[in-house]
């Protein structure tokens, strides 16, 4: 199995605001010291990433026309 790893620029009182938010909605789930991502959570990241590609596209046409 892969496991992935990200580093963010977050301090630590923010970052568990965001992982409180997360788990509170079902979108990750604690298993000890580790965060887990749902089956929610990868469909929420999957629309999250589709509208990020989306913009840059709609940035990207924009751009050109300038």
């Amino acid at each position: 199995m892969h496991k992935a790893e990200f580093r963010i620029n977050l301090n630590f009182k923010n970052a568990g605001v965001y992982l409180k938010w997360l788990t509170d909605k079902g979108y990750l789930v604690k298993e000890g010291k580790m965060y887990k991502i749902t089956p929610a959570g990868k469909e929420m990241l999957l629309g999250l990433k589709e509208i990020c590609s989306i913009l840059n596209i709609e940035e990207h046409m924009t751009e050109d026309k300038v």
